[in-house]
């Protein structure tokens, strides 16, 4: 089964995105904090605390610390860091799909264009999309059994 590093700021979502995604049989590591900051510090540190583990899906939360797009400025961090080697693929886990502005819309849009990012992999984070968030990892990383 995937390897998952999930990064989200809420502990009830973190947890309920866990549990979801354990049980079918995933290995998930989840990261606290509740900031960009303190997100990319925690990240940042069981990396490299972890050199040797490299993740099949990075599940990335990108609406919060005030910022519709905070988690697009804490992967730029990462990237700009050298992590982006240490996941095979990123899902990106939001609110916003269905209460974006069009403003955010196109700025998330190029986000993943610029990094060959399939649309499919930005996920709505309605307690009733959660079984397209198990069913993208168990797609993208079905050719590790």
């Amino acid at each position: 089964m995937a390897k998952v590093l999930l990064v989200d700021d809420l502990p009830p979502e973190r947890q309920r995105i866990a549990k979801a995604l354990s049980k079918p049989g995933h290995n998930v590591i989840s990261v606290q904090g509740n900031t960009t900051d303190t997100l990319f510090a925690e990240t940042k540190l069981w990396l490299d605390e972890n050199a040797d583990v490299v993740f099949d899906v990075l599940i990335l939360d990108i609406a919060y610390d005030k910022h519709t797009l905070g988690g697009l400025v804490l992967y730029q961090l990462l990237e700009e860091q050298g992590y982006i080697s240490r996941w095979r693929h990123l899902i990106l886990f939001t609110q916003l799909v269905s209460q974006a502005q069009e403003r955010d819309f196109a700025r998330l849009e190029a986000f993943l264009i610029n990094r060959h990012i399939p649309m499919e992999n930005l996920i709505s984070k309605h307690p009733t999309k959660l079984d397209n968030l198990i069913d993208r990892v168990a797609k993208l990383t079905d050719d590790i059994g």
